[in-house]
């Protein structure tokens, strides 16, 4: 098992926090190394053609990594599954509530209750760019807490059982 300093913790911030549909990541346990495949090169391995959409390069490339993590059965390669719309609505909540009872404070909580509520944060804070920035440091803060807290429990699920 790698130690945290072989898995480039920026990285796993990417795969934790950016969601692209027609890609998965991974971590290799082994090595550290995050790996991230296009969805096709799965789909490919179930037998279906493939899609007029996607650039054969890439997904040529990828096969070798598609591969080894489908016939993998020894738990390598955990999938880094992103931060879903509930975990990153709860951040905005958490900042939130660290800002002082004020007319920003209560901007952000009417975006947040409101409809599409990402779109009514966001343009709520570029009304006021030193909260927007404190905004900044906070999500990123966050999701560097996230994602630490997130390779320990791969961890401590990959370490072996204590010997009876």
């Amino acid at each position: 098992m790698p130690d945290q300093a072989e898995v480039d913790l920026d990285e796993l911030l990417v795969a934790l926090t950016v969601s692209l549909d027609d890609w998965q990541s991974f971590l290799d346990l082994q090595t550290g190394r995050i790996i991230s495949v296009p969805t096709e090169c799965f789909r490919q391995l179930e037998g279906e053609p493939p899609s007029l959409f996607t650039d054969p390069d890439l997904v040529e490339a990828s096969a070798l990594d598609a591969r080894r993590i489908d016939k993998d059965r020894s738990g390598r390669f955990v999938e880094i599954e992103p931060l879903d719309s509930s975990q990153s609505f709860a951040i905005m909540e958490s900042f939130v509530a660290t800002l002082p009872h004020g007319r920003t404070r209560h901007q952000l909580t009417r975006a947040l209750a409101g409809r599409k509520p990402f779109r009514s944060f966001k343009d709520a804070l570029e009304a006021d760019p030193p909260v927007q920035e404190r905004w900044f440091t906070y999500q990123s803060a966050a999701h560097r807490d996230y994602a630490l807290r997130w390779l320990e429990e791969v961890r401590a699920d990959d370490a072996p059982a204590p010997e009876r």
